[in-house]
């Protein structure tokens, strides 16, 4: 299992309830979606929530199966 899989299965059912009454403001992309903000690295991020008016990012978040140093270094370095 990749870890957007994981990440799709185990999170998304809570971050969905968490954001259930707000779901005509804001969307929660998730998968490997390329930021309107870093287009211009191509750089994909495991979530982002946007605010459907004016597609306007408020959240980028990366996932991991199992985090090591590197790895949240480089998923941070993603999401900057």
């Amino acid at each position: 299992m990749s870890e957007i899989e994981y990440a799709i299965e185990m999170i998304a059912p809570i971050m969905s309830e968490i954001f259930n009454d707000t779901s005509e403001y804001i969307n929660l992309r998730w998968g490997e979606t390329l930021s309107n903000v870093m287009s211009d690295r191509r750089r994909k991020i495991d979530l982002r929530i946007v605010r459907i008016a004016d597609k306007l990012e408020l959240s980028h978040s990366e996932c991991a199966k199992i985090p090591s140093p590197t790895k949240i270094i480089h998923d941070r370095s993603n999401c900057l």
